[in-house]
């Protein structure tokens, strides 16, 4: 009750931010547009974009992070993207969608926002996060079922 009271309460004024993020929305959408296009696997987690956007922020200016999406855009990425340089906010992008967790470097602290749903799980289909029960008991003698 104390919470519903505390929304009715809420001013007028924070309504007026609502401009502010169907923004942040968008920029979610193109860092997960960029992730996929970097990673060459399409990302589509809405849930953990934000978190991941948010320590993106923390390490690098809105100008890099700018540079960053304009860079992996689809149809802008140059051909052959895999041998290209990358630079510390790629690998920190590919470090992030992969494991689900990000190392500061000033600060030396991580942070994990999530294993079992990191993308790496995704990128490799055979095989499923350690200290998850991928089937019944024996599975693993069997070979992989393709799909």
């Amino acid at each position: 009750m104390q919470a519903l009271a505390a929304c009715l309460a809420m001013p007028a004024s924070a309504f007026s931010a609502a401009p502010a993020s169907a923004s942040s929305s968008a920029l979610i959408d193109q860092f997960l547009a960029a992730g996929s296009v970097l990673l060459g696997i399409e990302l589509d987690d809405l849930d953990l974009a934000p978190s991941y956007l948010a320590l993106m922020r923390k390490q690098f200016t809105a100008a890099q992070l700018q540079a960053f999406i304009a860079a992996n855009t689809r149809g802008k990425a140059p051909a052959g993207a895999a041998k290209r340089k990358t630079g510390a906010i790629e690998r920190q992008a590919m470090l992030l969608w992969l494991t689900g967790h990000s190392v500061d470097a000033a600060s030396k602290t991580a942070t994990v926002v999530t294993y079992t749903r990191a993308a790496v799980w995704s990128a490799m289909p055979f095989t499923k996060p350690p200290g998850l029960c991928g089937g019944n008991f024996g599975y693993w003698a069997h070979p992989p079922v393709a799909r």
